[in-house]
């Protein structure tokens, strides 16, 4: 019965112990100045993005998924449902010649945010169609892990084929 015990006591320590070196490998997540440009061609049509940091792989895989009709569904819906994710939106307007807007590493936002893993981001563009699935365009999961970039900065080009993501990936994600 003893060594029942001991033995049992060994086991818990020993998984224990593996959790906590698991654990111990995760990457710390990293807040990034980031970019939104949009190509030049597309100066004729109004495009929103909005920027969210997912911390919860939940929200990650439903922004992923986007069950509610891909990011024009994402964009339609209710301005409640939007806000629930507390994006910061950036909106290009038709006509204007403002074409990048960014995101600083020390905005405020991060710390709302709440330490993400992820940064997702929607985009709304007219001219551009996608799948509403995983693949689709418009959209873009990208993981925040301090060893991933290349760069400190997250540059995203705005296409007529889609989101584009420039920054140079060090680590394949």
């Amino acid at each position: 019965m003893v060594f029942r015990n001991v033995l049992v006591s060994l086991m818990v320590a020993g998984v224990a112990a593996i959790a906590a070196g698991l654990g111990g490998c995760s990457q710390a997540s990293k807040r990034y100045d980031v970019e939104v440009t949009r190509d030049e061609g597309l100066r004729n049509q109004t495009i929103e993005v909005d920027l969210i940091g997912a911390n919860n792989p939940d929200t990650t895989r439903d922004l992923s998924t986007c069950p509610i009709g891909g990011p024009n569904g994402y964009f339609a819906a209710d301005p409640k449902l939007r806000k629930t994710h507390n994006p910061l939106e950036m909106k290009f307007e038709a006509g204007s010649k403002e074409s990048t807007r960014k995101l600083s590493a020390s905005d405020p936002k991060w710390e709302a945010w709440q330490s993400p893993t992820s940064l997702v981001i929607m985009a709304y563009i007219p001219s551009v169609e996608g799948d509403n699935g995983v693949n689709d365009p418009r959209r873009k999961v990208l993981p925040l892990a301090s060893d991933v970039w290349g760069d400190q900065m997250l540059r995203i080009q705005i296409t007529d084929t889609g989101l584009k993501v420039l920054t140079p990936v060090k680590k394949p994600y």
